[in-house]
């Protein structure tokens, strides 16, 4: 048995294909391009995606993607949306970069300094 859910952002479909509740698939459709993200970048996208334009600093991230007994440094969060970005590739522009601070998602439509 699977079922689907879809969460449309910015242009991008985020889709979590979920098979018997075990095997679980995150798929990413950006234009016409469908990227197979692993777990917690997919994770992060959706977290930063949910909360565009508000900048979430690397220990919210942290205890919102990793949870509160996970013991690495911040600097995992950085290693995983340059992962990230990489992945997304020409849509790479909606994950910002807020130094000293943190990250944000932020999309502009076509025509107003868009981001894409």
């Amino acid at each position: 048995q699977k079922f689907v859910v879809r969460i449309v952002v910015a242009g991008l479909i985020l889709v979590v294909l979920v098979k018997l509740l075990l095997d679980c698939y995150r798929l990413v459709i950006a234009g016409e391009k469908t990227i197979n993200l692993p777990m917690k970048e997919f994770d992060l996208l959706v977290k930063l995606a949910r909360n565009e334009h508000i900048v979430l600093t690397r220990d919210q991230l942290m205890e919102s993607v990793w949870g509160y007994e996970y013991y690495g440094t911040t600097r995992t969060v950085d290693t995983h949306i340059k992962s990230l970005r990489e992945h997304l590739g020409e849509y790479r522009r909606l994950i910002q970069t807020v130094w000293g601070v943190g990250y944000k998602f932020e999309y502009k439509e076509k025509g107003s300094e868009s981001l894409l």
